[in-house]
């Protein structure tokens, strides 16, 4: 046997526990970031960046506008992985039209909606994480069907109660988040956000993306789509407290929880 099939071999039994691990060092090392006071720079960006440090290290910092790359990716990734799949398995093929649809529409946020400052910046390993998510999230349906793990057949249906509440957490979630993205667009400097869900929730639209992926877990229901859905909750729970915080030193009014209604 060729190495090549060896590798090929080794990545279908295992490819699952690659995701998991790589999200579990990424969730671990948000962490780590935020209790290591010497390493919370690295979760800070846009507005809660403090400038002296991209001064210092600029070489390590790169234009938040950059966040453009990682929809790009995720829709090239959906879009393959959907010419590829077609309809052969519908779990797979709605967690890709999620992706595709919500990919669409963050490069048209990017493009027309949001405002990105010229000094705004995030830092290179926040960059490469976002990379490393975006393709962890595609592949985890892809990679089953190139590695030939999906039996023709398989995966066919979806439960009826499972697609319905799915749909309704997407569109929810999507419609929520293009609306608060736009009101965010809009805020004159020095003001917080106020509009909806903002009176009760600082950061309103990581809410929603919580939401969005919380549907594709629905969906999958398996380690991996589980694994995404803390990783957006502590990688945006760490930047939405660093929001509060911002929020806070300014003395703007602000909603009484940081990122999920009635809980936190």
């Amino acid at each position: 046997m060729s190495s090549s099939c060896k590798v090929i071999l080794v990545l279908a039994d295992y490819h699952t526990s690659l995701f998991n691990a790589a999200l579990l060092i990424g969730i671990i090392s948000v962490i780590s970031a935020k209790l290591i006071p010497k390493l919370n720079g690295l979760l800070k960006y846009g507005k809660t960046l403090d400038v002296g440090s991209v001064t210092k290290w600029k070489w390590l910092y790169v234009p938040k506008s950059w966040f453009l790359h990682f929809y790009i990716l995720d829709l090239t990734w959906a879009l393959s992985g959907l010419l590829l799949i077609g309809l052969k398995s519908s779990r797979s093929s709605i967690i890709l039209l999620f992706n595709f649809v919500q990919a669409s529409r963050r490069i048209y946020e990017c493009a027309y909606v949001s405002k990105f400052a010229e000094y705004s910046k995030i830092h290179l390993s926040h960059y490469l994480a976002g990379i490393l998510f975006y393709t962890i999230a595609n592949l985890q349906i892809i990679a089953p069907h190139i590695l030939a793990n999906v039996p023709d057949g398989s995966e066919t249906t979806v439960p009826q109660w499972s697609a319905l509440l799915a749909s309704s957490l997407f569109m929810m979630g999507s419609i929520d988040q293009f609306v608060n993205h736009c009101h965010l667009a809009n805020l004159k400097k020095y003001t917080a956000p106020s509009f909806g869900l903002f009176r009760y929730v600082v950061c309103a639209h990581y809410f929603d993306e919580i939401l969005i992926y919380l549907a594709e877990y629905v969906i999958l229901q398996n380690s991996t789509s589980f694994l995404i859905v803390i990783w957006v909750i502590v990688n945006l729970g760490t930047s939405a407290y660093e929001t509060r915080s911002f929020y806070t030193e300014k003395r703007f009014l602000v909603g009484p929880y940081i990122m999920i209604p009635m809980v936190w």
